[in-house]
């Protein structure tokens, strides 16, 4: 949604950006992780907390349906993996991160390690069915992480995986991996039945998990059903059916919950900030934030001119002034990137490896590289990222600010399919993104983004390559001593801001709203809703 007085915002941005106006960044507050690698897991039931029971009142009535309305289709089918996203809990995890972002058992009940850290043994939960019938037995688990593994997250230093009883299977290494719980957590360990796997014939193959809820039905660009899985291991959910209604412009998403069409909004990117003040004022509609473990990249091409050259891409970066943005386009509701990886993650945060905002040493630098000649550089969109998020006045910012360096921006936005041709095709200069750490490991990032064959680096032509943070993320993906691999991460977090391939803008503060007959809904910092607790009154 555009807020009203968007472009008396935008003349007073640029009076601001004139005089060069920088205030400083508020610190992380969230609590640091232990500081030694876990070796053996104790068991932990994610029920006793993921299902408390809600204080519900025997004399009222309660909906047996609430509807969830996003601004992103979550249904995947073939195209991905796990099929469905994690956030509708038709399938779990392995494991799953807790508030301090440490893996703690979900499906797996336990797990320990050899003496080296080469081989990781997890023993997984018994008497635990998909819903298809299908028993979870370690043989199903380990066909699972290999599809993972060989399709979406490569495993680092990966050997092989062997089945040693029905509930039992160890994972070799050919290096000490002391992450590799954190590198299973939520979306990599995501366990789905055999049968999930035997649907090629169908456009619509259906997601068998042993989640809470079962998938029912998916209307495309329209609706998924879920209903509750009566038959659940843990603590059944309170409502019966989840309706989730893909609405992707975000005033009519507003809209449909005022007047009661849909019952909540709960989902990364689906609030635009702008729309705050009018959930505050409507006394049907409540608010709610929550840090996330999402960063919004500015990235570059790195193959081509004019950002193959490293002091180009610097200068760029000089020339944003993070805060303001935060402060301008998403009025507050965000931590401006002064990290490399997502805030949260303090425990791996160096603090020495931060983006500068100097608007004269940006003009200087690319004034050296440039002379008096001007270049012209294309900032690719993706329509569907700039309906949740404002993309499109961070890149009006940006161009604007770009013309004093002799950098002209012309901006396009363009459907998510043309945006992911584009970038392959190296068919752009500049972009932009969301990525979101699912672990507290920075090694998440890295595999992503830093080494050549990582999925962004290689499918959006970032291009990036060194041979030194090659080395690095290799050093620290193994070494067993913390302090160690925080100086390794220190280092290679170093070099990523100094060489700029890619640059954080800002950390995601999430919205979502509820209309006041919902109640015990929660986001997490992977924003994952409390499906299990959620119920509605009736009306």
């Amino acid at each position: 949604m555009k807020h009203p007085l968007f472009p008396t915002l935008i003349l007073a941005l640029i009076c601001l950006l004139l005089t060069g106006c920088n205030t400083s960044v508020e610190e992380s507050t969230q609590a640091a992780v232990a500081e030694s690698p876990v070796i053996e897991e104790t068991v932990i039931d994610p029920t006793e907390d993921l299902a408390a029971e809600p204080a519900m009142d025997s004399e009222l009535s309660y909906a047996e349906e609430i509807v969830i309305g996003i601004g992103r289709n979550l249904y995947y089918g073939h195209t991905q993996w796990h099929m469905i996203h994690g956030s509708l809990q038709v399938w779990e995890p392995l494991l799953y991160p807790d508030e301090n972002l440490n893996p703690q058992p979900y499906l797996a009940e336990s797990w320990e390690a050899n003496e080296d850290l080469t081989a990781w043994t997890f023993k997984l939960r018994e008497g635990i069915t998909f819903h298809d019938g299908t028993p979870l037995t370690a043989g199903v688990a380990v066909d699972n992480l290999m599809g993972i593994h060989e399709n979406y997250t490569p495993l680092p230093n990966l050997d092989r995986m062997v089945v040693v009883d029905d509930s039992t299977f160890t994972i070799y290494l050919t290096e000490s991996t002391p992450a590799l719980p954190d590198l299973l957590v939520y979306f990599q360990s995501a366990m789905l039945s055999p049968g999930t796997r035997n649907q090629e014939g169908l456009d619509q193959p259906v997601p068998y998990g042993t989640g809470p809820f079962q998938f029912v039905e998916y209307v495309d660009g329209e609706r998924i059903v879920l209903e509750r899985n009566e038959n659940y291991w843990g603590e059944p959910p309170k409502v019966k059916r989840i309706i989730y209604r893909y609405i992707p412009d975000s005033i009519t998403r507003l809209q449909a919950l005022q007047t009661g069409e849909i019952d909540v909004i709960a989902d990364v990117g689906s609030i635009i900030p702008s729309q705050s003040e009018i959930i505050k004022d409507d006394d049907n509609l409540n608010l709610f934030t929550v840090d996330v473990l999402t960063t919004h990249y500015l990235f570059f091409n790195n193959d081509k001119p004019p950002f193959d050259n490293q002091a180009l891409r610097q200068a760029v970066s000089l020339a944003i002034d993070r805060e303001l943005i935060v402060r301008e386009t998403v009025y507050g509701y965000g931590v401006p990137g002064t990290s490399l990886i997502t805030q949260l993650a303090d425990k791996w945060v160096n603090p020495a490896a931060s983006p500068a905002y100097d608007p004269t040493e940006a003009k200087a630098l690319a004034q050296s590289i440039l002379e008096d000649d001007r270049v012209q550089v294309t900032f690719v969109l993706n329509s569907g990222l700039a309906n949740r998020w404002p993309y499109g006045e961070i890149a009006q910012i940006i161009q604007f600010v770009l013309v004093d360096l002799g950098i002209d921006v012309e901006i396009k936005t363009v459907e998510g399919g043309t945006w992911n041709e584009m970038l392959a095709n190296n068919e752009y200069d500049i972009s932009m993104r969301p990525y979101t750490m699912s672990s507290g490991d920075p090694d998440d990032f890295m595999t992503y983004w830093a080494r050549p064959e990582g999925i962004f680096n290689s499918k959006y032509s970032i291009s990036y390559k060194d041979d030194q943070i090659e080395t690095l993320i290799n050093q620290a993906v193994s070494e067993v001593d913390q302090a160690a691999r925080k100086a390794y991460y220190d280092e290679i977090q170093a070099i990523l801001i100094e060489q700029t391939p890619f640059t954080p803008i800002y950390h995601e503060v999430t919205l979502y709203t509820t209309r006041d007959t919902v109640f015990d809904l929660t986001l997490d910092a992977i924003f994952r809703p409390s499906l299990n607790t959620v119920y509605k009154i009736a009306e």
